[in-house]
């Protein structure tokens, strides 16, 4: 763990839950001891299942370090004297930086002032490269690489859009539209990686518009005054048309005569 977050109270927090920590931890945190810290001797205190160790460095360099993990005794290496939790901290310290850039190679992340969305998308991403992994730990003949990993997100996007997709496909509501071009956009993207349209979703009951248009326009049999503003086409005749004139499969009140 980076000094920016290692703590006393996470750190007891976390072996609560069963969870052991082992980190750098800034000298400046609550209740680290102020002789301790000024001490020019590389040593080692404990209390309560809390190991903090301090190591000083040819450089003159103070390394402070909180373990959850190892024993009161400062085990150091006899051939570079470096104690026991500073050679664990950095065996382990380079999955936390490989882990991430892992993570921004196809990522869900978006720009947001709300920290519980960046949790969020954070942990999906996590969880989606999770994943993968055990997928290809099951699955032997699976290409383990960039290309690979793609086609599986693309695979893992849409089997989670599955049930969105058939719950709007067989809704007579007018977001079938909607879903229909969720349906398409989908499709193309997952053309771009494996060149088949995998998910076996119903087709939407959607309605044909004109190819081009994409923003709302006026419904063609309400008065002009009302300027009742429509993204639903009739599928006969392609005019626009409002929820009021039109049925649940959106077929304008001319057409339907």
């Amino acid at each position: 763990m980076d000094n920016f977050f290692t703590s006393i109270p996470l750190a007891e927090k976390l072996l609560a839950e069963r969870t052991y920590v082992v980190g750098t931890i800034r000298p400046k945190r609550y209740a680290i001891p102020n002789d301790f810290v000024d001490d020019e001797a590389s040593s080692c205190i404990y209390h309560k299942n809390l190991s903090l160790t301090k190591f000083q460095t040819k450089k003159e360099k103070k390394i402070f370090l909180l373990s959850t993990k190892h024993s009161p005794l400062m085990e150091c290496d006899p051939e570079n004297g470096q104690p026991k939790v500073l050679q664990d901290y950095n065996l382990a310290k380079g999955g936390v930086g490989a882990f991430d850039h892992l993570l921004n190679c196809y990522t869900t992340k978006q720009i947001s002032n709300r920290w519980l969305m960046r949790i969020f998308y954070w942990t999906l991403d996590a969880a989606a490269y999770n994943a993968f992994i055990l997928f290809t730990k099951k699955n032997d003949n699976f290409t383990n690489n960039s290309l690979g990993r793609a086609l599986f997100l693309s695979d893992l996007a849409c089997e989670l859009m599955k049930p969105l997709q058939e719950r709007r496909a067989s809704s007579n509501h007018w977001y079938a539209v909607s879903c229909g071009q969720f349906l398409d956009c989908a499709k193309k993207m997952q053309d771009k990686f494996s060149g088949s349209w995998r998910p076996d979703a119903p087709e939407c009951r959607r309605a044909a518009r004109p190819s081009g248009s994409v923003k709302r326009v006026r419904c063609a049999l309400c008065p002009s005054k009302l300027d009742r503003k429509t993204k639903t086409y009739c599928i006969k005749c392609k005019k626009p048309v409002c929820t009021k004139h039109c049925t649940n499969t959106i077929v304008c009140t001319l057409c339907k005569k």
